[in-house]
């Protein structure tokens, strides 16, 4: 059985978490789940996700930009 799911990454900035507090209940209908239920998620994809995901785009300890990657279901699952 195959699903579709919406993830939403949008970079950890002041200016972005406003934007999306300005628009709160459009997102949050669009995108309920946030957090570390995303992250819970993306470590075992299961079922169907609508998530909202605010993400650094450098690493705290090294300064390096992380790069960004795709997920993808195990075909034998």
């Amino acid at each position: 059985m195959s699903s579709t799911s919406r993830l939403t990454v949008v970079g950890a900035s002041t200016v972005s978490r406003n934007a999306v507090s300005k628009h709160a209940a459009t997102f949050a209908a669009a995108f309920p789940v946030r957090g570390r239920a995303v992250s819970t998620w993306l470590r075992r994809p299961e079922g169907t996700l609508s998530g909202l995901l605010f993400l650094t785009n450098t690493s705290a300890s090294s300064g390096t930009r992380i790069a960004p990657r795709r997920v993808r279901r195990n075909a034998a699952l």
